[in-house]
């Protein structure tokens, strides 16, 4: 827990707690020569609370209560946001697991022929939910806070102030809010393949198919194939350039 205080000493306070669990659980089999088969699987919890607290004598809680005073017949102001101590918070859960299947297959014949081939399926879910809040005329000891005066009217801009102009829009769901957002990837084929002939010449391909929510809300779109081939000479290895090295004084 980390709590600091912020600009002028006892005006403002903050404090953040953070909460975390992570395991991940997984096994690894060798079946043959060069053949093996392996299953991970993590899971991660995270929980996190910050609240920021501004005193009445701050500057900047005095300049956003003053926006939405309005004057009374009497000419006496009305606030229609509270006096006292704005408190914040913002709470946050993140929960998220994966598995991950994989076959290994790995292996050199004949002291010039290398090969390496893996493939497998993959599945994750991370679900995120935040809850954010903004209480006004807050007592920390009463654990209280004051109601707003005419919300109906300062979200629909309808109240004026003390000069004729409009007091500005204020919107209650802009500070009380509640948020979830669950992602899902799946990926039920990918593989990858690499043959090395006398550490001179490397073939490599690689072909997956993965579906996602963050591909778009379309079904059709969901699912994106991927795919890459590529080579590669290691041309030090040849023996006309070890010829020639050797020939240079």
């Amino acid at each position: 827990m980390e709590r600091t205080c912020c600009r002028k000493p006892g005006l403002a306070d903050n404090t953040t707690k953070n909460f975390g669990v992570r395991t991940r659980l997984g096994f690894e089999l060798k079946l043959a020569k060069g053949l093996t088969i392996n299953n991970d699987f993590p899971v991660r919890s995270l929980q996190s609370f910050h609240q920021k607290s501004h005193q009445q004598k701050q500057f900047e809680n005095r300049d956003y209560i003053n926006q939405f005073i309005t004057l009374d017949t009497a000419n006496k102001p009305t606030y229609n946001i509270p006096r006292g101590e704005i408190l914040n918070q913002l709470e946050a859960t993140t929960n998220s697991w994966s598995n991950r299947f994989q076959v290994n297959y790995n292996n050199i014949f004949n002291g010039v022929h290398y090969l390496n081939i893996y493939g497998g399926a993959e599945i994750r879910k991370t679900v995120r939910e935040t809850f954010s809040n903004r209480k006004f005329g807050y007592d920390d000891e009463l654990l209280s806070w004051q109601p707003i005066l005419n919300p109906k009217d300062l979200l629909e801009g309808k109240l004026d102030w003390w000069n004729g102009n409009k007091l500005p829009r204020f919107d209650a769901t802009s500070y009380d809010q509640f948020t979830q957002v669950d992602n899902r990837f799946l990926s039920y084929f990918f593989s990858t393949a690499a043959y090395t002939y006398d550490e001179r010449y490397t073939v490599t391909g690689s072909f997956r198919v993965d579906e996602s929510n963050l591909f778009g809300t379309d079904q059709k779109y969901r699912r994106t194939p991927l795919w890459s081939i590529g080579g590669a000479w290691n041309v030090s290895n040849e023996s006309f350039l070890s010829a020639l090295k050797s020939s240079i004084p």
